[in-house]
């Protein structure tokens, strides 16, 4: 792993091929082996982070037709469904699309990015949570989401947080830790100048991914309840949390 001293991004550099699959294991197996319980199983933790992140949304637009880029499952979109939205799903998961279409009865789409570059189709709404960060070429990521944004639609991306406590501090720890299909770790400094070269404004940064218990040690002081109610506003102020999201609406 390295990092750009002049623009602060981290990246990998890989030197042998990448195996990982993502496919129905990972919604079976793989995630209950990290999170203790299934995709599916998670699917109200999942939606109830739906509910702030479309509140956001809503500040910039109320309903229109809405992209759930790797959408998973489809948790958000169904939400988004069940709040005006009229969503679609792209996921390069065979499987979730599957589950989406015939459980959630919401339209998606099985490929990657070169779907964006293949058609013209334009939304109100492009929402893209944890999926940047595994992309190679993230600047044209973010160039086919503008090109599919009708004028004032609204881009809402989620991903780790290079300026968080884990990397900032414990970097070595965080490093051994990190998924080998992260490519990239992102500032949300460096995001919001990216987007602006886009025409991007009104941007918005909410930090996520506070956690007290990997920044107090030692660990018996996690029992002060105060202490720890200090720490996340410390952490809420300086945007030491672990992951972030970003929202702009297309000018």
């Amino acid at each position: 792993m390295f990092q750009c001293n002049k623009c602060g991004l981290y990246y990998l550099e890989t030197f042998l091929p990448n195996e990982n699959e993502y496919a129905s294991d990972y919604f079976l197996t793989e995630y209950k082996q990290q999170y203790g319980r299934t995709y599916e199983e998670d699917r109200e933790k999942i939606r109830a982070l739906a509910v702030p992140r479309l509140k956001i949304i809503s500040k910039y637009i109320k309903k229109g037709k809405l992209l759930d880029f790797g959408s998973g499952l489809g948790f958000f979109a169904e939400y988004a469904k069940e709040n005006g939205f009229i969503p679609v799903c792209y996921d390069i998961s065979e499987y979730a699309c599957s589950y989406i279409k015939e459980k959630l009865k919401i339209d998606a789409v099985c490929g990657n990015q070169s779907l964006l570059e293949r058609n013209s189709e334009l939304f109100d709404v492009i929402n893209s949570f944890y999926v940047i960060e595994h992309v190679n070429d993230f600047k044209k990521l973010l160039f086919l989401f503008s090109k599919h944004l009708r004028k004032k639609g609204v881009l809402a991306l989620a991903t780790p947080n290079g300026s968080g406590f884990s990397v900032k501090k414990r970097f070595r720890a965080y490093a051994k830790k990190h998924p080998d299909d992260h490519v990239f770790i992102f500032t949300p400094a460096l995001l919001k100048r990216e987007l602006k070269k886009l025409g991007f404004k009104k941007i918005k940064v909410r930090v996520t991914g506070i956690h007290p218990e990997r920044i107090i040690r030692p660990k018996i002081l996690l029992k002060n309840k105060l202490l720890i109610k200090v720490v996340k506003l410390y952490a809420m102020f300086f945007g030491l949390g672990d992951t972030f999201e970003i929202y702009a609406q297309k000018s």
